[in-house]
């Protein structure tokens, strides 16, 4: 049987997981392609070949690239009018569906790289759009979920706007989605050297669950921060996410109303509530969120002193998570800890697991392989450049991109 890994995070569950095997030991470079630009997303595969898109930003060139999976040749390199990929293609029914920083999208031939169709799409947000097809639906996020007919982009449901929200996970006949709003006023966060009030806009994070097939919200519950890209896995949501704390300071305040600008610093929407006493650094804080599916009631949760910001993968009973420079995992059923495995540098990179091995990039130029059910680190594979991609595992290979362009096939000696 012929292994694919053909979406972000493999499955429309999101789980990023597979029973193949990949490489456990002694890593040896494959082959390395070279896309010319820096690569975020996921390799993705199917059929043999490995897609990718990336952050290129020089008009005429191309932005989706199609390689051999076993040689590393290239197939074809398409979407000339692409420009900055943040995201991850899918790949479905012989298409190639991916969408650009610049509001764009595209349908691709998966054979030879024409262009189907191309359109606006409008707002595409900061950190990409990630396409899932699944069951003959087509699900793209933006400051919605959308999901629509996968021939040509048409609309068949979506969830409001004003919200900021990731790839979805689609388990059975839910769509679950994790995002975040805005909320009323703004955090003081202190003053510049020059005596200006800095502050963030208030947001409130959330986890949804919505009808496959209407949009129709199931339920919906708070989280704190940013989340990221959810995964389900046998009745569970798990979500991560990443947020700014001021710490506590005295209980006397003043309100102060903000202008529109600041000389010239950007905008700061008031009014803006000041503490009597100025607080210190803010606080970079994540946490892994376990949701009941059914219910969207919480299981557990637990706090971390680094933000996340990666997908879980899950697979085992064990969900595994990138934070800070290290890559963490908890008991899937209770959020016990499991164990941490440090990097040498800040990791982005959301994990991928094969069998019993996780597999990482990180910004130490490193992809690394760890034991899933103790977190010993059974190698490490040098880059050209930091890692920020996510890795995919098909037939005992494991394909990850770097922040130089390059992609990697790298399989056991």
């Amino acid at each position: 049987m012929v292994e694919e890994w053909p979406f972000k995070r493999r499955d429309a569950a999101n789980t990023a997981s597979t029973a193949a095997r990949g490489p456990e030991r002694d890593p040896e470079l494959c082959w390395q392609y070279d896309a010319g630009s820096r690569i975020y997303g996921t390799p993705v595969v199917r059929d043999c070949v490995v897609y990718v898109g990336t952050q290129e930003v020089v008009p005429g060139t191309a932005a989706v690239h199609a390689v051999d999976a076993e040689t590393g040749e290239r197939r074809w390199a398409s979407a000339e009018d692409g420009f900055e990929i943040r995201g991850t293609p899918a790949v479905a029914g012989g298409r190639v569906y991916a969408a650009d920083f610049e509001w764009r999208r595209f349908t691709l031939s998966a054979a030879d790289g024409e262009v189907i169709d191309q359109d606006e799409l409008g707002h595409a947000p900061r950190d990409g759009i990630d396409p899932l097809v699944h069951d003959g639906t087509l699900y793209t996020n933006r400051y919605q979920v959308t999901a629509r007919d996968p021939a040509d982009w048409s609309v068949r449901w979506q969830t409001e706007d004003g919200c900021f929200v990731r790839m979805p996970a689609v388990v059975d006949g839910t769509a679950y989605c994790a995002g975040f709003r805005e909320a009323e006023g703004r955090v003081y966060l202190g003053r510049t050297d020059f005596g200006v009030p800095k502050s963030l806009e208030a947001q409130q994070g959330f986890v949804r669950a919505v009808d496959r097939e209407s949009g129709d919200r199931n339920w919906e519950a708070t989280v704190d921060g940013y989340p990221r890209t959810p995964a389900v896995a046998d009745g569970t949501m798990y979500v991560g996410t990443e947020a700014t704390y001021p710490p506590e300071t005295n209980a006397g305040r003043e309100t102060l109303d903000m202008p529109d600008t600041l000389d010239g610093i950007g905008p700061a929407f008031g009014p803006l509530d000041i503490p009597d006493g100025e607080p210190r650094d803010p606080e970079d804080v994540g946490a892994v969120h376990a949701i009941d599916a059914t219910t969207g009631d919480e299981r557990w949760s637990v706090r971390l002193s680094h933000p996340v910001r990666a997908a879980p993968a899950v697979r085992d009973g064990v969900v595994c998570l990138s934070a800070g420079d290290s890559v963490v995992a908890y008991d899937a059923a209770t959020g016990a800890h499991r164990w941490t495995s440090e990097t040498g540098d800040t990791t982005v990179s959301s994990p991928a697991i094969a069998d019993g091995v996780v597999y990482v990039g990180s910004r130490d130029e490193h992809l690394y392989a760890v034991d899933l059910y103790d977190g010993t680190e059974l190698w490490r594979f040098e880059t050209d450049h930091s890692v920020d991609s996510n890795p995919s595992v098909v037939d005992g290979t494991v394909y990850v991109g770097d922040n130089g362009g390059n992609v990697y096939a790298v399989e056991e000696a």
